[in-house]
């Protein structure tokens, strides 16, 4: 790998393709039973004991306006942190880890507020996730107990 490169998580979500940085994500994990929380957002699927701690699950098909699948126990999220807050994001199928030229991604405000840059790579089109962006918008959702 040359340093004009930088890895990333691919994914996705229907036909299209997705990436996270690989610095902000912490494992994929299979579908599990997930703690329901009323009065959610509609995107949050519930709670998820991971290793013992909770961690939100969210529908990002549902997050980014697409259509809705069925979740089971073959469906996979993947774990992302942003600074210390942990959050799981469901997707349709893990591709892998791929080294992007970082001289191809085009950063954006514009495109979305999930979406922090594109790119087009080995003729597909990728649209990397604004990790920081969907941590914010649930951050503060759960709190710990010695916060309260």
């Amino acid at each position: 790998m040359s340093n004009l490169n930088f890895p990333a998580l691919t994914f996705r979500l229907g036909e299209q393709q997705y990436a996270i940085r690989l610095d902000a994500v912490v494992e994929v994990g299979a579908m599990m039973e997930l703690i329901k929380i009323v009065e959610s957002p509609s995107e949050m699927l519930g709670m998820a004991n991971r290793h013992g701690e909770l961690v939100p699950i969210i529908d990002l098909r549902q997050l980014l306006g697409l259509p809705s699948l069925s979740i089971g126990l073959n469906t996979l999220f993947i774990v992302v942190k942003y600074e210390a807050t942990l959050l799981g994001v469901v997707v349709d199928d893990i591709q892998r880890v791929d080294y992007l030229p970082i001289k191809q991604l085009q950063q954006t405000s514009t495109w979305g507020k999930y979406i922090e840059g594109i790119m087009s790579y080995q003729a597909q089109t990728i649209q990397f996730i604004a990790v920081s962006a969907l941590v914010a918008r649930y951050n503060g959702t759960f709190s710990k107990v010695d916060d309260l």
